[in-house]
């Protein structure tokens, strides 16, 4: 299955239910419409907990939910990222040891790259620095 965007998912998941109205929906999550609205207009993203309540409602796995989630972020390094899990996420490797590519060495020491980010690699077990980010390495 191709990966969309959240509203999409939101928009076909109705569909699936033969729910006609986001107040319908919000019952099945315990929330009010007024939220589930503001989701499927693409005003809001969910939290991770509504969207595992989305995946158990509509049979999916929670992961698939969760990266689209991530990837309607406004933050172009945490799209970036969230890309390349979806991508690895379409070819079922979805276990965190699987994501992980190449020997202990080299994912201390790997450069991460991102156009335009002020960035700075420090050594193993530092943190690497963005102006709006820090991510462990």
């Amino acid at each position: 299955m191709a990966m969309q965007d959240l509203s999409a998912y939101l928009q076909n998941l109705k569909e699936q239910l033969s729910i006609q109205k986001n107040g319908e929906l919000a019952t099945q999550l315990n929330i009010d419409e007024q939220r589930v609205s503001r989701w499927c207009n693409g005003e809001e993203i969910p939290d991770d907990d509504s969207c595992i309540k989305l995946a158990s409602i509509a049979g999916d796995d929670p992961a698939k939910v969760l990266i689209l989630k991530h990837l309607s972020s406004t933050s172009i390094m945490a799209r970036a990222y969230w890309e390349k899990v979806s991508i690895k996420y379409r070819y079922g490797r979805t276990s965190p040891k699987s994501l992980d590519k190449g020997s202990e060495h080299d994912r201390r020491h790997r450069v991460i790259q991102f156009k335009g980010a002020d960035r700075r690699l420090l050594h193993d077990r530092r943190r690497w620095l963005d102006r709006r980010l820090v991510l462990a390495i």
